[in-house]
């Protein structure tokens, strides 16, 4: 492809740079939780020390891990910035 199409890629609508295109495969990452994750933020917690997740990813995945390592608990009502 050359420079000048390279440069339009900011500019185009996503169905237009994929049109034409074909899937090969899909790659996927997982980056799961510590298992002393959970332990780690009680023992913080319980010192006082307040933690927060400061993330890139898709918020539920946020919210999920929040969940999970017992940041806070499931019944809790969050905001979300």
């Amino acid at each position: 492809m050359p420079q000048s199409d390279l440069n339009r890629l900011g500019d185009l609508d996503r169905s237009e740079w994929l049109k034409g295109t074909k899937i090969l495969g899909v790659v996927s990452f997982v980056n799961p939780i510590k298992a002393d994750a959970k332990g780690t933020i009680s023992i913080l917690t319980e010192c006082d020390i307040s933690t927060k997740i400061i993330t890139g990813d898709n918020i539920y995945l946020g919210v999920q891990t929040a969940f999970m390592t017992g940041m806070v608990p499931l019944n809790c009502n969050m905001l979300i910035l």
